[in-house]
């Protein structure tokens, strides 16, 4: 694999058409690069991300896959950025559960743990409040938040929230690799995230409220919509849904 590239953009040539006249011009791209993620030595998954945060993004995915239930179980994690690999040693309570896991789904080549095989049992989350005007607010604070987007147009924005009070936010070419990268950070702050919001440009499919489960987020909150799927596991839960929040209006779900 390519070195991973220390800009998140790149200037590219290309014609601009407007109002009838077609111009030589130049834009920001962003650029896509590859990390492979290797647990005890053995490859996890290979995640197409932007090369920013990948130590968060790294405990993040962990994290949200149910693979840790906190830092204490990551002995070391070392990303070479010359070669895109990411080194997670775990400890080895975790490390022979997770050996069991990929040992029942190697495929030969490279393997990731279905949704269903996250270790860390699933339990409810706590009943949210939450005003409604706050939510919105917050909502339409996210693109402005994100600079990659008015620069580029072509990024996903994920931002946590408490009340109206913004605890980060971060940007990738993927929705998950967004989320879990605010989520790694917030497992590096030692956050409790029961009355935490998360807030979402891309879509809520089951994964995604998945994720939410597993690290206690209560509230996911998008500017698109969610899946029957994604709010049959979210009533399930006791995940409150929101989506098509932007503007002046939004639906809650669940």
């Amino acid at each position: 694999m390519g070195r991973i590239p220390d800009s998140l953009t790149l200037s590219v040539p290309m014609k601009r058409y407007h109002r009838g006249v077609l111009s030589e011009d130049t834009g920001e791209i962003l650029r896509e690069a590859g990390l492979s993620l290797y647990v005890n030595n053995s490859l996890l998954i290979m995640i197409l991300c932007l090369p920013s945060h990948l130590e968060e993004l790294v405990v993040g995915y962990l994290w949200t896959e149910g693979i840790i239930a906190s830092l204490e179980e990551v002995v070391s994690c070392n990303i070479d950025v010359e070669t895109g690999r990411a080194d997670v040693w775990l400890d080895k309570t975790t490390e022979t559960a997770v050996l069991e896991q990929m040992a029942a789904t190697d495929n030969g080549d490279t393997v990731r743990l279905p949704e269903a095989m996250g270790r860390r049992a699933l339990c409810g989350v706590k009943e949210p409040a939450y005003n409604c005007e706050t939510v919105l607010k917050n909502a339409n604070r996210l693109l402005v938040h994100s600079k990659l987007f008015r620069t580029t147009g072509n990024v996903h924005a994920v931002m946590l929230c408490r009340d109206d009070e913004i605890l980060c936010c971060m940007e990738d070419v993927g929705r998950f690799s967004a989320f879990d990268k605010c989520l790694g950070y917030a497992l590096r702050k030692g956050w409790v995230l029961e009355d935490v919001c998360a807030y979402t440009t891309g879509r809520v499919p089951r994964a995604l409220v998945l994720k939410a489960i597993r690290t206690g987020i209560p509230m996911l909150v998008s500017r698109s919509a969610p899946t029957d799927a994604a709010l049959d596991l979210a009533r399930c839960y006791g995940v409150k849904v929101v989506g098509f929040a932007r503007g002046d209006g939004m639906n809650v779900y669940c």
